[in-house]
């Protein structure tokens, strides 16, 4: 038998806005730490001549040889930096 009383209402109302408010708290304490979680890496990289580097390429499949493009390493390594065009050429030479 189930014993419903404007009090007993009144309670579960107030646990109810305290789950809510706990959720809400919670919620925001995710969003800020999505904001603000660093990305791990080195993004202040400056390169110098004689250093190794990985060069990205563009995986392409051949049927022919039974190579699949999603199996294909998506970078090409190593190379070494030889020397400096621009800020942002420059040239490699492969070690």
């Amino acid at each position: 038998m189930r014993v419903s009383s404007p009090f007993l209402k009144v309670i579960q109302y107030e646990e109810i806005q305290e789950k809510i408010a706990k959720a809400y708290e919670k919620m925001k304490q995710r969003a800020h730490d999505r904001k603000n979680k660093r990305k791990h890496g080195c993004a202040t990289w400056k390169p110098r001549v004689h250093n190794k580097v990985l060069v990205r390429t563009q995986p392409s499949s051949d049927a022919i040889a039974g190579m699949t493009g999603k199996f294909i390493r998506p970078y090409e390594w190593p190379y070494m930096i030889t020397s400096f065009c621009c800020r942002s050429v420059r040239q490699k030479w492969k070690v």
